[in-house]
C-alpha cells in the first residue's frame, strides 16, 4: 500500500471510534438514567483520548508529508489529504489529557444544566460553566498559535469551514441594520388575523406516527436511521444511522412538528453523503453553517410555506379528527406569527438572527476578556433589551441557561444558524428556477424531485468544495443576503 493509501485505512479506523462515539452520546441524550451519567462521562472521555491518540500517531505525520509529494491522486483524493492533515494538525497540537479532561467536563456540565435549567438555578451552574469554558479557551488559545487565528476564530472554523468574525460581521451587521424596520412592519401588517388556538388531545404515540409520515414524505430512509425524544431535538448519529429526537407537549402538536421537519432536514443531508467516502474526512459534511441550511431549508423554505401547509393540514385532520381549528389557513398564521421572544429555538424566522446575533457578540465579549461568565445573565438580559425589547433579569432558564450549547461546550457554533438561513434561501431561488413547478409539487406533497436536486447539488458534494464554491456551482453566485431580505419580503410583507 502507498502512503496515502495507509492514511486512508488509518482514518476508517477513526471513523470507527468516531461512530461508536456518536451512538453512545445520543443514548446518553436519550435513553440513559440520570444515575449513569459520571460513569458515561469517563467513559467518553476514555474513548476521545483512545480517538486523539490514533489521530495524533507519529506514523500520521509521516505518512501526509508522503502522500503529499504523491502524483497521480484524484480531486477527491486531494481533498481528502487536505481533510486529513486539517485534523492532524488540530488534533497534535492538543495534550491528550486536555482532551479526556473537556470531554469528561463538557459532559458533566451539560448534564448538570439539565438539571438546574429546569429549576432557574444560575448560582449553582455557574461553577459548572466557569470551568469547562476555562478548558475551551485554552484549547482554542493553543489552535490560535498554530492556525495564526483568533481562538474564537479558530472555533468557528472548526463548525463552519471558512467562516470568521472577518467575513460574519458585515454580514451580521446587515441584518441588524434591515430587520428591526422590517419587523413592526410585519407585526403591523399581521395585526388583524385571527389566529385560533387549536384545540384538542395530542398523544404522544399520534404525534410520533405523525412526525414519521412527514418524515417519509420527505425522503427520510427509516431503514437507516430512526426518531427518539430528548430535552433539546437534535440529529445524531453517523449517515448510515441517523437519530433524530424531537420534544413533545400533549396541549399542542406544532412544535414537535416542525422541530422534527427541521431535525429531518439534518438527516436528509447525512443519508445523501457520498456513501464511497463514508469512512474519510472528504465524505463528512462541510459545517454547521451548510447543516443549518440544509435544516433550515426543509423547515422555513419548504414545511412553512403556504403550498406545503396546504397538504400538511388534512393530514394532521386525520391524526387529531376532534380537534378544533386545524385549517390550512390557522396553522400557516400559527407558523409564520412574527413576535418578538426569549426563546431562540422557538422564534420565527425573522426574529431568529437576533438571537444569534446577541451570542455571537457575547462570544466574541467572552474570548476578548471584557466579560467573564459570572456576567452573563446581566450581560445577556441587556442584549434582550437592545435586539428584542425582552427581559430576562431573574430569569435564567429562559434566557442565558436556555441553549444546550454552551454547557457541553460549544462555543463559536451560533452563528452557522443565520449563516444557514441565508444560504437556505438562495438555494430555494435556484430550485425554483430548476423546478418551475415545485409549488404545485409541495401542495402535492411530492418532494422527491427537490430532494433529488439537494443530493445531486450540495449532499452528494461531501467535503469537495468550499462552502462558497458549492454556492456558486448550486446557484450561480457566492453568498448573497439579498435572498434572504427578498424571501423575508414576500412572505410577509
Amino acid at each position: 500500500m502507498n502512503a496515502y493509501q495507509q492514511l486512508e485505512q488509518h482514518f476508517k479506523k477513526y471513523y470507527d471510534f468516531e461512530n461508536l462515539t456518536a451512538i453512545v452520546s445520543w443514548d446518553e441524550a436519550t435513553m440513559m438514567p440520570a444515575g449513569g451519567g459520571k460513569a458515561r462521562a469517563e467513559a467518553l472521555a476514555t474513548l476521545s483520548a483512545v480517538q486523539h491518540d490514533w489521530l495524533t500517531h507519529k506514523k500520521v505525520g509521516d505518512l501526509l508529508k508522503q502522500a503529499k509529494d504523491m502524483e497521480g491522486l484524484s480531486v477527491w483524493q486531494q481533498k481528502n489529504l487536505y481533510w486529513m492533515e486539517k485534523e492532524y494538525l488540530q488534533a497534535t497540537c492538543i495534550p491528550v489529557n486536555l482532551v479526556a479532561e473537556f470531554t469528561n467536563e463538557s459532559l458533566i456540565c451539560c448534564q448538570a444544566w439539565r438539571e438546574l435549567r429546569a429549576n432557574n438555578d444560575w448560582k449553582s451552574f455557574k461553577p459548572y460553566l466557569e470551568k469547562l469554558f476555562k478548558k475551551v479557551k485554552t484549547i482554542a488559545e493553543i489552535k490560535s498559535q498554530l492556525f495564526n487565528k483568533s481562538a474564537l476564530d479558530v472555533l468557528i472554523d472548526e463548525y463552519s469551514p471558512d467562516l470568521d468574525c472577518a467575513t460574519i460581521t458585515p454580514v451580521f451587521n446587515s441584518l441588524k441594520h434591515e430587520l428591526p424596520k422590517l419587523i413592526p412592519r410585519i407585526m403591523a401588517q399581521q395585526k388583524n388575523r385571527e389566529i385560533k388556538k387549536i384545540f384538542g388531545e395530542f398523544p404522544v404515540d399520534k404525534q410520533k406516527q405523525l412526525g414519521m409520515e412527514i418524515m417519509s414524505r420527505l425522503g427520510f430512509d427509516f431503514h437507516h436511521g430512526r426518531l427518539d425524544v430528548s430535552h433539546h431535538p437534535f440529529c445524531g448519529g453517523i449517515s448510515s444511522d441517523v437519530r433524530i429526537t424531537t420534544r413533545y407537549k400533549e396541549d399542542e402538536f406544532l412544535s414537535s412538528i416542525m422541530a422534527i421537519s427541521h431535525e429531518t432536514g439534518h438527516a436528509l443531508y447525512e443519508q445523501g453523503l457520498p456513501e464511497k467516502w463514508a469512512i474519510q474526512p472528504v465524505g463528512h459534511s462541510l459545517g454547521m453553517a451548510v447543516h443549518e441550511s440544509q435544516s433550515l431549508f426543509i423547515e422555513m423554505q419548504i414545511c412553512r410555506s403556504l403550498e406545503y401547509i396546504q397538504f400538511l393540514a388534512p393530514m394532521a385532520q386525520k391524526y387529531f379528527e376532534n380537534a378544533e381549528n386545524i385549517t390550512q389557513e390557522n396553522i400557516y398564521y400559527h407558523y409564520t406569527k412574527v413576535q418578538p421572544g426569549l426563546i431562540r429555538v422557538d422564534a420565527d424566522e425573522v426574529t431568529y438572527p437576533l438571537h444569534v446575533i446577541l451570542r455571537y457578540e457575547i462570544e466574541q465579549q467572552l474570548f476578548s476578556s471584557e466579560i467573564t461568565i459570572a456576567d452573563l445573565p446581566e450581560v445577556w438580559n441587556s442584549s434582550m433589551q437592545k435586539y428584542l425589547g425582552l427581559s430576562t433579569q431573574g430569569d435564567d432558564k429562559n434566557g442565558v441557561m436556555q441553549d444546550v450549547h454552551w454547557p457541553s461546550g460549544t462555543f463559536g457554533y451560533f452563528p452557522a444558524y443565520t449563516f444557514g438561513a441565508l444560504i437556505a434561501a438562495q438555494l430555494f431561488a435556484a430550485v425554483s428556477k430548476s423546478i418551475p413547478d415545485i409549488k404545485e409539487q409541495l401542495k402535492r406533497g411530492d418532494l422527491m424531485p427537490l430532494l433529488h436536486w439537494l443530493r445531486e447539488n450540495i449532499h452528494q458534494k461531501g467535503k469537495l468544495l468550499s462552502y462558497q464554491e458549492l454556492l456558486r456551482q448550486a446557484t450561480g453566485e457566492t453568498l448573497n443576503p439579498n435572498y434572504f431580505f427578498a424571501h423575508i419580503k414576500e412572505r410577509y410583507l
